[in-house]
């Protein structure tokens, strides 16, 4: 479901990159498929107001673990809510 996006309304690469890998790291397992998007929704809506600076490291390509460890605590602190 994350990698499903409205036609012609691509995402941000960094928000892309940021939520695939909270994805593929497991961190939504517990999720259920009907709220998948409302939680991409609120975790990249706090990457954009509180941890910007993640995004703006993605946007350079890179994923070091500085920057990885940080997604998944906000992911940690966001997904709960939802299981």
């Amino acid at each position: 479901e994350i990698l499903k996006k409205p036609q012609y309304s691509p995402g941000a690469g960094e928000k892309q990159v940021a939520i695939i890998y909270v994805g593929t790291r497991g961190l939504l397992r517990d999720v259920p498929v009907d709220k998948s998007k409302e939680v991409e929704q609120l975790v990249l809506t706090d990457l954009e107001q509180n941890h910007k600076d993640i995004l703006d490291h993605f946007k350079s390509g890179k994923l070091e673990k500085e920057y990885t460890d940080r997604l998944r605590e906000v992911a940690a602190q966001l997904v709960p809510q939802f299981k």
